[in-house]
């Protein structure tokens, strides 16, 4: 049954992936769709989770900066 799952999430977030690297020349979210296919590969395989790290670094550097400028603001 856990290989079946796990097939079945590398089928959904690889075509999610993919269809977010088709996404990338045309106007729209291709970067968005290629990272909600790796989010949804990381919940089952570990260099999908780790291929996400540096954008949650990223996401909790921008959240603390822009936290950080709303209490300039209201101080």
């Amino acid at each position: 049954m856990l290989r079946v799952w796990r097939a079945g999430v590398a089928c959904v977030g690889g075509c999610v992936l993919a269809l977010g690297i088709v996404l990338l020349p045309l106007p729209g979210p291709g970067w968005v769709v290629i990272f909600f296919g790796l989010g949804i590969l990381a919940t089952e395989f570990a260099w999908a989770a780790k291929a996400l790290r540096p954008l949650k670094r990223f996401w909790a550097w921008l959240s603390a900066r822009m936290e950080r400028r709303r209490e300039r603001r209201r101080g």
